[in-house]
């Protein structure tokens, strides 16, 4: 049996629902509303069932490293960790709740707490990292080896003196004048770019909707091109 016979349904379906959608989208039809939100429900029940499937495939990948560890080699120790910060937090979220006989239970306080004090201030510690790799990488453009580099370098200063209190201070009598310039680039040549950027990746959007409706794109279906 060929591949596309093998994977007939799973594309019909996926056309299916993506026309329903779309007419939705444009079209106000009773009907087609309670079609697309009867959709929208099952595709949250469905992102649901492909969490637990994460947590079970993380916890199995984890689990090669740790049967896999070499002597001198610690890098298992933070599979163990993982895994057992995903157990835990698993059991807290299930068993951590009072039923009130509705869909939104009442969390027990700690999970929140875990939540609140922990994970959300490890995000944040994650993000600030970011602002040296930000450094690095804007050293390295920022250098005016060709026009075009140039062009990078005058903008980027020009806006970052722009944003910054310190350009007021900086330019003195002439800042009402390079507040203007800063609110060119941004609202001209930036916005433009911007735009652009936001066209082609609607065409290609759209493009690879085709495809998937068509058949042609087959990746989401585990074989590739």
């Amino acid at each position: 049996m060929s591949f596309y016979k093998r994977k007939e349904f799973p594309i019909l379906l996926t056309t299916l629902i993506a026309l329903i959608m779309i007419f939705q989208t444009f079209f106000r039809v009773p009907e087609a509303d309670v079609a697309a939100s009867t959709i929208q429900s099952w595709i949250l029940v469905i992102v649901n069932f492909s969490v637990i499937l994460g947590i079970v495939m993380i916890s199995r990948m984890h689990k090669g490293r740790i049967d896999r560890r070499k002597p001198g080699d610690k890098s298992w120790v933070f599979s163990v960790w993982l895994i057992g910060l995903v157990i835990f937090y698993f059991f807290l979220g299930v068993y951590g709740v009072e039923s009130t006989g509705s869909a939104s239970p009442n969390r027990n306080p700690m999970f929140d707490w875990v939540y609140q004090n922990i994970n959300v201030a490890l995000d944040s510690a994650m993000y600030s990292l970011l602002a040296f790799f930000i450094s690095s990488a804007a050293f390295r453009a920022f250098k005016a080896r060709t026009k075009e580099a140039a062009v990078l370098l005058l903008s980027g200063a020009a806006i970052m003196l722009y944003n910054a209190p310190a350009g007021s201070m900086i330019f003195g009598p002439l800042a009402p004048q390079f507040n203007l310039l800063g609110e060119w680039i941004t609202n001209v040549p930036q916005m433009a770019g911007l735009r652009g950027i936001m066209i082609g990746a609607a065409v290609g959007a759209i493009a690879l909707g085709i495809r998937v409706m068509t058949g042609r794109e087959r990746g989401y279906l585990g074989a590739g091109e």
